[in-house]
């Protein structure tokens, strides 16, 4: 607030945009809207505090967690428009939320400028993997935490230790880096390999030499999460594989669209049986990359979700 009041005094703004976590700028925003009746708009990423009581991070009812849900509430006040990651995120606010006009809220997923179009294969990440040619090349790709159940990853490494025709590739850090690199070492993992988080060119010519991109959430979950990684696969051409909790719409999505296939996190057959049938059926595999870059460009570009926030100002 200081450096606002320093450096943009006399300043005007239409529009002031932000997004959630963390819920403790409503004091901010409510001082762009006085002093210059701007619209608010509020990015809604990952509801916060229910995230944190879901991992056992917080007490539900605790002194933190009643400061912390009166801010997110205060938020949601002074936001305009709230725009959420999908429908099962904008049900969630407002059945918990009763206080919120439902008109204000609306889906604005995550969103990217995506390359013209996906890169071809080329074998160049392979070789420079030493991954075999022959295998069906599994990426999880993004942050490696608590969030994305990490102990089912390591399942699923556990359970395709003996096949030689899947090979597994995580890149990416966070606090479960050391878990999985421990576990991988311990256990002789031959078809698979941990990478620390790599450029954008290499992950993208990694992701061009794949046949599927992993999503991953913990099973706890209550709040219907949306992950980000979702568009780098999309933009890649890639079907996906989810396995994530009961709450997230992201298997109806890739099941609606027809790029992918969802289980729930904990489910290794269910999860087993999904690789299967990609492998079983590489034409239809391929179709599903089709249509997973179509769901992106109709859905998830910068354009889209520009032309949506802007529509609140020209209304």
């Amino acid at each position: 607030m200081s450096a606002i009041r320093r450096h943009l005094k006399g300043e005007r703004f239409d529009l002031v945009l932000y997004t959630a976590p963390p819920v403790n700028v409503d004091r901010i925003v409510r001082h762009f809207k006085r002093q210059t009746r701007c619209h608010s708009y509020l990015m809604l990423k990952d509801i916060f505090p229910q995230n944190a009581v879901d991992l056992g991070m917080m007490r539900h009812g605790g002194l933190v967690w009643r400061h912390f849900r009166q801010r997110e509430k205060r938020l949601y006040g002074v936001s305009d428009t709230i725009g959420c990651m999908s429908r099962a995120n904008v049900r969630y606010v407002l059945d918990h939320n009763p206080e919120v006009e439902p008109s204000k809220v609306e889906v604005c997923p995550n969103s990217i400028s995506p390359i013209p179009a996906p890169v071809r294969k080329s074998g160049a990440a392979r070789a420079w993997l030493g991954i075999p040619n022959h295998t069906f090349l599994l990426v999880y790709g993004g942050n490696l935490g608590v969030p994305q159940g990490i102990g089912f990853l390591l399942e699923v490494l556990d359970h395709f230790r003996n096949r030689e025709d899947v090979y597994f590739v995580i890149a990416g850090s966070g606090t479960e880096y050391p878990r999985i690199k421990e576990h991988l070492v311990r256990g002789g993992h031959l078809n698979a390999q941990l990478v620390e988080s790599m450029p954008r060119r290499d992950f993208t010519a990694l992701l061009a030499d794949a046949d599927a991109g992993l999503v991953l959430l913990d099973r706890r979950f209550t709040i219907p999460n949306f992950p980000s990684r979702l568009t780098s696969y999309l933009e890649a051409g890639l079907p996906v594989i989810s396995a994530t909790d009961t709450q997230t719409d992201l298997p109806q999505v890739l099941a609606e669209s027809g790029c992918g296939i969802g289980v729930e996190s904990g489910d290794l057959a269910g999860f087993a049986r999904a690789v299967d049938s990609m492998m079983s059926d590489p034409a239809g595999t391929l179709e599903m990359g089709v249509r997973a870059r179509r769901l992106l460009e109709d859905r998830y570009t910068v354009a889209h979700s520009y032309h949506l926030i802007m529509s609140h100002l020209e209304a």
